[in-house]
């Protein structure tokens, strides 16, 4: 019976930030191609005059706005840096403009 290697602590310690900077990458992706979603449902509703269409188009800037303010305030450090706070932020962001762009999307089609 062979006995399992240990793993030295420079090894672990090698994994997390690995680990980190993936999930750091996957949420960046997730925001940007969320952007591009929010923008170009913008772009579509923007010859719609009715005012249920304009209310959506003020909610979709607003939650850009609020993308562009968690960025300029909070992620000074870059990507990288990604606090546990402005993470949940922007998972809540996220989730937040997923529910926005659905009835963006209805409205388009009603």
């Amino acid at each position: 019976m062979t006995k399992p290697r240990a793993t030295s602590s420079r090894n672990a310690h090698e994994t997390v930030p690995s680990v980190a900077s993936s999930i750091e990458a996957d949420l960046e992706s997730r925001i940007n191609a969320r952007c591009v979603a929010l923008v170009r449902t913008l772009e579509q509703l923007e010859t719609d005059t009715r005012g249920d269409v304009a209310a959506a188009r003020a909610t979709l800037t607003g939650t850009l706005s609020e993308l562009e303010r968690i960025i300029q305030e909070r992620l000074g450090g870059g990507w990288a840096s990604l606090a546990d706070q402005v993470r949940i932020d922007l998972e809540h962001w996220l989730a937040e403009s997923a529910s926005q762009l659905e009835v963006s999307m209805k409205d388009r089609l009603s």
